[in-house]
């Protein structure tokens, strides 16, 4: 009975032994994973690489006595990541187990325990925002193993990896604060072409870049590509990763290879565009209300072919200067633009070596016997300049006094090796009696602290032939009306390193002094005089932008962009002194599977009369969204000042848009007019002088379907529909009308005259009304508009 007994209390002891963990019997003082812990210390921190979050780790043994050893940890982002782990100021180098693609995350850290009560708080930064889970283990040979990390990762237990815990942290996205374009190159496919900032401030969030001018940009051929890298950062400069950033281009000509890219870990991204004509296009990244915009410059794929910009037959003043201009295209179609600095001149031999530009080569095919102007101008080095002016990029070719010294017919041919040419004739004849002057400006106002460009004054004689006046010999005085409105420089004159030309026109500092003024120019040769009236601005605010109503599918809608003061009144940027101009448009949002393309007008023309022209045509029905964008600097004050300024507005296109066919549209100072809803363009846009508007009358009688004619005898435009004869004579008032063998006559309020080079000009309503067209005025957006009758 007595051995039953205790044999019954030895079995009950064995079965309470089974009862009582191992870890009773682990060795004291040495860590025991069961007794030890992981608490969360900081669950939460931005992803900028100096907030930390941490876990706290307290290393216990079976008795939880404190134990100063070695606790090993992993995360589940693994050790490939770029993440940091700290123990107060000291980092710790992650042991990696190989450098096999299998294990290069599956390492680990080694970090002691020192403190009395057996703790360490582990933090850990980061660029990259998520979430991820970090685990901690007391088995360096199942670290080694890569045990640990699976841990981490979950795809273990805790006792598979002697692991002490795990817990989950959080890294936030770092708040962004700054997107520029990275580096001072951009890498495309025929080499690297520098860049430069062009922004305000270095702080600012809108950042602006342009490229600088090469000879050999990228090629307009859609194969040929820019890389740009953008990095995004804090405003603290810590980079800011797997983030989304947005592109777009100004222009349908441009694309980009994605529309939206995330940053890398270091916050950077990179996207290749291509374009497929030839032009200055802007790339726009954004995310948030962060952007950065970059100007590329495309060059022509080939210079297909050439044409004359200027009038044919034109009548030259025996030793005058004589200009005209040639435009290149491309296989495309679109015009090659040239991209120098403006004022930049080549000589004629310099022009035919220019294989970019196709090898202009100029002859003279007809000349009179004695002239200087030689047979082979493409030879001449000195004879001939070949003048680019860089907001048009036309080949335009300057004949100097010199080679303009004897009577007679001249032509001159610009051949391309394409075999395609391009031909010019003109007549030099001696300049008769003086009876009077013009006086022009590049300018029609100019804005607070701004300078002109230098004016133009002919003599013109009766037959209305003018000749240009070299306004430094003296003959030809200026002043102005109003001298707290600006002054106009009568000499020559420097002052700082800067050299004013006679005849410009500096205005005024002072907002409180803004409107007209007329400048006066008096030659005291011949007793003449002529005047021209410039605005002087008050500080640009915004770009008014005024579309059509309505414009047909695969119509062509041409925007009035006008730079406009706080009170809505138009200005103008207005100063010589620092030509840059920027001028973009975008298509913020556009029909469902439309192909929108958005051709910008002349920018130089925002410093002269504050205004320009887009052109935007779309092949689906529905709404375009257009925001501009025009940028430049500008005077507040003595301080000269980039700015930006913008507006958008809404283009409507329609399948039934009626009531457009028959009108002809145009707009004072534009170069692009629209006829039955095409865009067209004219060398000579509508002009204000002497409180008229005046037009060219080769564009308009062309737009009505007359043919036009020149007689430089008689200096008489005839223009003939075949039932219609209209006769318009340069210095007559009359117009002479010829209909079904009746003649009748039209007297306008002012004379025809000759401007520039050759152009006939006349009031805007005399030439519509003696084709019998209703003509129509918009004084808001100095727009003539010509209709048919029973339009």
């Amino acid at each position: 009975m007595k051995n039953k007994k205790l044999f019954a209390i030895l079995t009950l002891i064995a079965f309470m032994m089974t009862l009582v963990p191992m870890a009773a019997f682990a060795e004291a003082g040495v860590a025991d994973r069961s007794r030890s812990r992981v608490e969360i210390d900081t669950q939460s921190a931005e992803a900028n690489e100096d907030a930390k979050v941490a876990v706290k780790v307290f290393l216990w043994d079976s008795e939880f006595g404190a134990v100063n050893e070695f606790v090993y940890v992993a995360t589940s982002r693994g050790t490939n990541s770029g993440d940091k782990v700290w123990v107060g100021t000291t980092e710790y180098a992650p042991i990696t187990l190989s450098n096999s693609s299998a294990d290069r995350d599956r390492g680990y850290y080694k970090i002691p325990v020192t403190a009395s009560d057996g703790s360490v708080v582990v933090g850990i930064t980061s660029n990259n925002s998520g979430n991820f889970y970090v685990a901690v283990g007391i088995d360096e040979d199942l670290a080694r193993r890569g045990d640990l990390y699976d841990y981490a990762t979950g795809t273990i237990s805790a006792a598979s990896a002697e692991g002490i815990g795990r817990q989950q942290l959080t890294f936030t996205a770092a708040a962004a604060g700054n997107l520029v374009v990275y580096g001072n190159t951009v890498t495309g496919d025929r080499g690297n072409y520098a860049i430069r900032d062009v922004s305000a401030s270095a702080t600012t969030s809108s950042k602006r870049y342009e490229m600088v001018a090469t000879d050999t940009p990228a090629r307009a051929n859609g194969l040929d590509q820019y890389e740009v890298t953008f990095r995004l950062t804090t405003s603290a400069g810590v980079p800011v990763g797997t983030t989304e950033v947005r592109f777009s281009t100004s222009s349908n000509y441009m694309v980009a290879a994605a529309a939206t890219k995330n940053t890398d870990p270091a916050g950077y991204v990179k996207i290749k565009v291509a374009a497929t004509r030839a032009n200055s296009y802007e790339l726009k990244a954004t995310q948030g209300s962060n952007s950065a915009t970059i100007k590329l410059i495309f060059g022509s794929s080939s210079v297909e072919n050439i044409r004359l910009i200027s009038d044919d037959n034109q009548l030259v003043a025996k030793d005058s200067i004589f200009s005209f201009k040639f435009r290149l295209y491309d296989s495309s179609g679109a015009a090659v633009k040239f991209d120098l600095p403006e004022g930049t001149s080549l000589t004629g031999e310099e022009l035919y070596q220019n294989s970019s530009y196709g090898n202009v080569r100029l002859d003279a095919l007809k000349r009179p016997s004695g002239t200087n102007l030689p047979a082979d101008i493409y030879k001449a080095a000195v004879t001939t300049n070949v003048s680019v002016k860089e907001s048009e990029g036309d080949i335009s070719v300057e004949i100097p006094i010199r080679a303009t010294d004897r009577e007679g017919d001249y032509q001159i041919r610009a051949a391309l090796n394409s075999g395609k040419s391009a031909y010019i004739n003109y007549k030099v004849q001696t300049q008769g009696a003086v009876t009077g002057i013009t006086l022009s400006y590049e300018e029609t106002g100019v804005a607070l602290g701004g300078l002109t460009h230098e004016p133009t004054v002919n003599r013109i004689d009766a037959a209305g032939v003018k000749k240009k006046v070299i306004l430094d010999d003296g003959d030809i005085r200026f002043s102005v009306n109003n001298s707290a409105r600006g002054k106009v420089y009568t000499q020559e004159t420097t002052v700082n390193g800067v050299t004013y030309k006679v005849g410009q026109f500096q205005a005024t500092s002072d907002g409180s002094d803004a409107g007209v003024v007329t400048v006066t120019a008096v030659d005291t040769t011949n007793n003449a005089v002529a005047t021209y009236e410039l605005t002087v601005s008050l500080l640009t605010s915004y770009v008014k932008l005024t579309p059509p109503a309505v414009t047909p599918v695969n119509g062509d809608a041409v925007i009035v962009a006008q730079l406009v003061d706080s009170a809505g009144n138009p200005v103008a940027l207005g100063d010589a002194n620092d030509p840059r101009v920027e001028f973009q448009a975008y298509a913020v949002s556009t029909p469902e599977g439309a192909v929108v393309n958005i051709d910008t007008e002349d920018e130089s023309k925002f410093r002269g009369s504050g205004k320009s022209t887009i052109t935007v045509g779309s092949g689906v029905a529905g709404t375009v969204r257009l925001q501009v964008v025009v940028s430049g600097y500008v005077k507040e004050g003595d301080t000269e000042v980039y700015r930006t300024f913008t507006g958008n507005t809404d283009v409507v296109f329609s399948n039934t848009a009626t009531g457009t066919a028959g009108v002809l549209t145009m707009i004072v100072g534009s170069n692009v007019y629209v006829s039955d809803n095409q865009a067209k363009y004219t060398d000579t846009p509508p002009f204000n002088q002497d409180g008229r508007v005046y037009v060219a009358v080769r564009p308009v009688a062309e737009a009505f379907g007359a043919s036009v004619d020149w007689d430089k005898a008689t200096q008489t435009v005839t223009m003939s529909t075949g039932s219609l004869v209209l006769y318009v004579t340069v210095g007559s008032p009359t117009i002479r009308i010829v209909e079904a063998g009746v003649t009748r006559e039209y007297t306008s309020d002012a004379s025809a005259q000759i401007i520039g080079e050759g152009r006939v000009v006349l009031p805007f309503r005399a030439i519509g009304e003696a084709f019998g067209y209703v003509v129509e005025w918009n004084a808001d957006t100095q727009t003539v508009a010509y209709k048919a009758a029973g339009i």
